[in-house]
């Protein structure tokens, strides 16, 4: 199963859940700051276990700087804790497992370098 983590809305997080035979969306109106929780929530209401996932992706160069970098971090902890293989996309909605699939086979085994759609604003 692949996941991609989307964290483009704003206190919107949405993780897509695809499998060969489905794409399942998971949406939660939350701070990104809770995205690790929702996405532990995400797999237990999908009987999933961190040890079902065989990608990792993130949706980059669009959101804000925190929520981009919040996504990335997660998914580079799962990569060295989990060997889970990750990788950035620009689109989301019209990727297949096929495609998901064929583009982590050609990933090499490196942590995702964040895209970032501007400058980070702090106040």
């Amino acid at each position: 199963m692949f996941v991609i983590f989307d964290s483009t809305s704003f206190d919107i997080i949405r993780f897509l859940f695809i499998t060969k035979d489905q794409k399942k969306e998971y949406l939660v109106t939350a701070k990104n700051r809770e995205m690790l929780e929702h996405f532990s929530l995400a797999l237990s209401k999908e009987n999933k276990s961190l040890d079902d996932i065989t990608g990792i992706a993130v949706l980059v160069a669009k959101g804000s700087f925190t929520s981009t970098r919040i996504a990335v971090t997660i998914a580079n902890t799962l990569h060295y804790a989990k060997k889970i293989p990750v990788m950035g996309v620009l689109d989301c909605n019209d990727v297949s497992f096929d495609d998901l699939d064929t583009k982590f086979k050609q990933s090499k085994d490196t942590y995702l370098h964040p895209i970032y759609s501007g400058e980070p604003n702090i106040n």
